[in-house]
């Protein structure tokens, strides 16, 4: 089945996912999570990116960085490549450790960025490996919140204002929709316009340019289970209209 082309960022920031094939396990201990930690620091030396986010899952990683769509592979192949021959030399194993290519999303406007930002940090509360977003000590949470090393902290705090308004941000939970880890389930009507709603208002669709719109659609289509029929449905469009924006026939 041939790979469907990546949805491009106008602003260059991406939400990324891999996960570890099988959904098995990618860090055992601390010292996999710090030599994967290495591996961001050496590939930003090499790769001209930022890095806004990062969350360190035991079977899966987040990270939220800027880079040109022609630079986006080779920093994060600096990073999964070398990590995984790490961790086949050290636990003695063969064969993929990362299931498939990586995932991505784009984030195009400040909105969306600070929904993915807190929705990164989120994930270890949200699995109940933690009861608080600043327990977790493999996240980017610990270098907003102190000194930071692989982050570029000035982005997120300009956007809300300052250093605490941001974490405070961080620490609360809300039911965020983002690029996830598993496959998304069968949304009910009501679900599927609250997940649009985090990224773009459906009274605003109409206004969008058709990349912006093409876009939007290829991102419902990609994190949910919708139909067009659905879609068309929720947004008050017509299923021909939501078509002709994925080039169905």
């Amino acid at each position: 089945m041939p790979r469907t082309s990546r949805v491009l960022s106008s602003s260059g920031i991406y939400h990324v996912m891999a996960r570890g094939i099988d959904k098995e396990n990618i860090f055992n201990n601390t010292d996999d999570f710090l030599k994967f930690l290495s591996y961001i620091g050496k590939s930003k030396e090499k790769e001209e990116f930022k890095l806004y986010a990062y969350c360190l899952m035991p079977n899966h990683i987040h990270l939220l960085l800027q880079s040109h769509q022609d630079s986006l592979g080779k920093a994060l192949q600096r990073i999964i490549t070398p990590y995984a021959m790490y961790f086949n030399k050290v636990y003695k194993r063969r064969g993929h450790l990362f299931q498939n290519r990586y995932k991505s999303e784009p984030v195009q406007d400040d909105s969306y960025f600070l929904t993915a930002l807190r929705y990164i940090h989120q994930n270890p509360v949200k699995a109940g490996l933690v009861k608080k977003v600043s327990y977790y000590p493999w996240s980017s949470y610990q270098e907003y919140e102190k000194k930071p090393y692989l982050i570029d902290p000035k982005l997120a705090i300009g956007m809300i204002g300052n250093k605490w308004m941001l974490l405070t941000h961080l620490k609360k939970i809300e039911n965020d929709h983002c690029l996830d880890i598993e496959t998304r389930e069968h949304y009910t009507d009501k679900e599927l316009l609250q997940f649009i709603n985090s990224f773009v208002a459906p009274d605003k669709f109409q206004e969008g340019t058709y990349e912006e719109r093409k876009q939007w659609i290829q991102k419902i289509r990609e994190n949910s289970m919708a139909s067009n029929r659905q879609i068309a449905r929720v947004l008050h469009l017509g299923k021909s209209t939501i078509n002709r924006l994925l080039k169905e026939d």
